[in-house]
């Protein structure tokens, strides 16, 4: 995907055009900026006539009303993680004391902006509720395997066994149930980045942007194994430490 173009307008009002042009080359001169078109009132003019259709108007206004305007385009690639420095650079074209206005052509890219916050802030609490969710499972089904087995474990402790050797297989039930959990969580998510893969890369495209749809790689599957097996063996360490407690010798 090409990268997406912005650019900025700077209206200039009160200046001459020798001025203006002067105005140009001195922002055309600066490090962070690719190219600046300058457009002429009467450019302007002849512009506004053909696309609004009101020639007949424009022409008996006694004096053109339109500005002198400076089309910049910058050099820096325009994406989300860019927008900060193109509205910094927007903000120190309007501090000119020639300029009225400067504008930034970019309100696609805030609503973007905005929209993958959103996103990733929603993603940040589904996570936490999901990491919830699997304490309580593993909690639940570890509780439920340890009262299945109560007359074994009565039985462990009657032989002198520790609750560290009762624990171990409970354990080993949640690091497996954790590690399953994750796998299916992983096919999951590749599985649905898959189908919305398509519809993803037209509303991409709609933007012009050149962001790319991801998904998980091989080191972040790992990473979510290795986080959904953490998970399911502190939750069973709580269910078991709570529940073996209660299973007293009579």
């Amino acid at each position: 995907m090409g990268t997406a173009v912005s650019h900025y307008l700077v209206f200039i009002s009160s200046l001459e055009d020798t001025q203006a042009l002067a105005l140009s080359h001195r922002i055309s001169a600066q490090a962070d900026v690719a190219s600046v078109e300058y457009i002429s009132k009467e450019e302007g003019l002849r512009y506004f006539e053909q696309s609004s259709g009101y020639e007949q108007i424009l022409s008996s206004l006694p004096e053109n009303p339109l500005p002198i305007v400076l089309r910049v385009i910058p050099r820096e690639v325009v994406d989300v993680t860019t927008l900060p420095n193109l509205q910094a650079l927007r903000d120190q074209l309007a501090a000119q004391q020639e300029v009225e206005y400067a504008e930034l052509d970019a309100q696609w890219l805030q609503r973007l902006a905005n929209i993958l916050s959103f996103g990733q802030r929603f993603s940040y609490a589904l996570s936490v509720l999901l990491v919830v969710a699997v304490f309580l499972i593993v909690g639940n089904t570890i509780r439920m395997a340890v009262e299945s087995r109560r007359d074994e474990v009565l039985v462990m402790k009657l032989v002198g066994a520790t609750d560290g050797y009762i624990r171990r297989p409970f354990l080993y039930m949640g690091f497996w149930f954790g590690v399953l959990g994750g796998f299916f969580a992983s096919l999951c998510i590749l599985l649905l980045s898959w189908w919305v893969s398509t519809p993803a890369e037209r509303l991409i495209d709609s933007y012009q942007s050149g962001f790319e749809l991801q998904t998980f790689n091989a080191d972040e599957i790992v990473l979510c194994l290795t986080i959904s097996a953490f998970v399911g063996v502190i939750g069973s360490w709580i269910a078991v430490n709570r529940h073996i407690a209660n299973i007293e010798l009579q």
